[in-house]
């Protein structure tokens, strides 16, 4: 009797287990599913479950030494001394992601008010944003900087490492005015790190695409200065982005003087050009080139001759810059605007600016000469569809609501032309009014 009670009671125990386990088939039976084939998880939590059950890595003593030495001053050891994927410490990135995110799946489950707990995430944090930024997972590492910085924001400005890692990551977004505000402090708080004439590169860049050109102008000049190198910009590039300003500030005499300097050091007999060499050749060229154009256009220049003298000296340049990098679609835009201004070379110009278009970007500017060149052939409604393409691609693009503008009124349609105009001048004011009144007289006189 008892032998069959203990006999019921195993099979109730075998039920139960059997009940608990329904639906899911057994090891020993069905192999496991593949990982690829393993649905995503559905919450927060499975996905914290499932890390739990991977492997963890571990370090050596070595490389748990440099792993507490990485920061994000170490950027340049991984990308711009070597190839990144033949670095030799790069797999200690990827550990070391793995074993932060589990540090955190850990922390999170603590409580969130104790300093303790708050401290090892603010440590956690900033440590995977150093790493993820040298991994190169940009927004982990703009994620990660601004958890840390929402933790312990006195805390956060106390290492250099925090301003340049965090300014890498806005200039890598294009963030310029962000970055410039991260170098700008690392700059102030840290003047005698060994990156430094990095930074007032960087600097310089932020400034430049910001339009700020008399600043970048300062950080670019010490820059070259410095006896420093960087790896980031060579000096000879730092010159170029110096004439670059000049040219934005229309200093064009300063410009193209420091232009040619560096064609002739960059094609002096002694050098043998290579690769990036190459490519900065063909841009001095194109600037010179478009120097020329600009010359062509000022006040002072009143005879005919003199004008065609100075397109056909841009000419020439532009063609020597595509004979050195042909795929640029700059140069291609700016011969387009070169052959614009005779009537004889209407072709050549729309066969230049087809050119520009295939091989780059679709551009704003391209379109908006495009719906010139067409205005100035007599073809309205081509131009109508060139305009509105500039303005779809650049919505605050000046020129072409003003261009726009113009055709409108053009052909009578007085309300929209005043609506194009409105926004000419919201997106450039006191210079769209000057710009449509030349353009219609222009038009008018053709």
């Amino acid at each position: 009797m008892n032998h069959n009670r203990e006999k019921k009671k195993k099979l109730t125990k075998n039920q139960q287990r059997v009940e608990g386990n329904r639906g899911r088939p057994a090891l020993s039976i069905i192999p496991p599913i593949p990982a690829l084939c393993t649905p995503p998880p559905d919450s927060k939590m499975d996905a914290l479950q499932m890390r739990r059950l991977d492997v963890m890595p571990s370090f050596t003593t070595l490389e748990k030494k440099r792993y507490l030495q990485i920061t994000s001053l170490d950027f340049n050891y991984f990308y711009n001394n070597s190839n990144p994927r033949s670095c030799l410490d790069r797999h200690i990135l990827f550990k070391a992601n793995r074993l932060l995110e589990n540090n955190l799946d850990a922390l999170m489950e603590m409580n969130a008010d104790s300093m303790a707990v708050k401290t090892r995430k603010y440590a956690v944090f900033l440590k995977l944003g150093h790493i993820s930024l040298l991994a190169q997972d940009w927004a982990k590492a703009l994620s990660a900087y601004q958890q840390a910085y929402n933790l312990y924001p006195d805390q956060f400005w106390k290492h250099p490492s925090n301003y340049y890692g965090l300014g890498l990551v806005y200039l890598h977004f294009k963030d310029y005015k962000l970055a410039a505000e991260a170098f700008s402090r690392l700059l102030y708080c840290y003047p005698a790190l060994d990156c430094i004439v990095e930074v007032k590169s960087r600097l310089g860049v932020c400034f430049q695409n910001l339009s700020e050109y008399t600043r970048a102008l300062k950080f670019y000049n010490q820059a070259c200065s410095d006896i420093s190198e960087t790896p980031f910009m060579s000096k000879i590039h730092i010159r170029f982005n110096i004439a670059l300003a000049n040219e934005n500030l229309k200093e064009l005499d300063k410009a193209h003087d420091e232009y040619n300097s560096l064609l002739n050091e960059i094609m002096h007999p002694s050098n043998s050009c290579q690769g990036t060499q190459i490519q900065l050749i063909a841009s001095i060229h194109r600037q010179l080139g478009w120097i020329q154009y600009r010359r062509a256009h000022e006040n002072h220049i009143e005879s005919f001759d003199e004008k065609n003298m100075k397109l056909q000296e841009a000419e020439q340049f532009l063609t020597n810059s595509k004979k050195f990098e042909p795929d640029n679609g700059k140069t291609f835009y700016y011969l387009g605007r070169c052959y614009g201004e005779t009537p004889t070379k209407a072709h050549d110009a729309f066969l230049n600016y087809r050119q520009s278009i295939d091989k780059s970007e679709a551009d704003a500017d391209t379109w908006c000469s495009i719906g010139v060149l067409y205005q100035q052939q007599n073809q309205p409604m081509d131009a109508l569809q060139a305009f509105i393409c500039a303005v779809e691609l650049d919505p605050e693009h000046s020129a072409a609501w003003t261009d726009l503008g113009i055709l409108y009124e053009l052909h009578h349609q007085f309300a929209d032309a005043l609506e194009c105009f409105r926004k000419a001048i919201k997106f450039n004011p006191g210079q769209s009014l000057i710009s449509s009144f030349t353009l219609f007289y222009k038009f008018k006189t053709h």
